[in-house]
């Protein structure tokens, strides 16, 4: 098993919605709360709260990577309203996100 943040396809880049200065991975995993996630065909959207602001980061769909989105999706959402260190620190067999 491994930790969220461990594979490749976990985000390691944030935006800030609606305002400037995208806080860096380190800083988000400090100080964001997980506030869910929205599956779409390219990917899921990541979204999180940082000092009050809207956060989100995206992971791509890509056929070369072993990985069922909705299963993700479904995983993450049960983690709702943590802190972002305790969600990307989550171990997950990569069996169950196998498509």
């Amino acid at each position: 098993m491994s930790k969220l943040k461990d594979y490749p396809w976990w985000p390691t880049g944030w935006t800030s919605i609606g305002s400037s200065g995208a806080p860096s991975a380190a800083e988000v995993s400090v100080k964001a709360t997980f506030t869910g996630c929205r599956y779409l065909s390219r990917g899921i959207t990541i979204a999180g709260l940082y000092n009050g602001r809207a956060i989100s980061a995206r992971i791509d769909y890509s056929p070369s990577v072993n990985l069922d989105l909705k299963k993700l999706q479904v995983f993450l959402l049960a983690h709702k309203d943590k802190p972002m260190r305790d969600v990307e620190n989550l171990e997950i067999d990569p069996k169950r996100l196998a498509p």
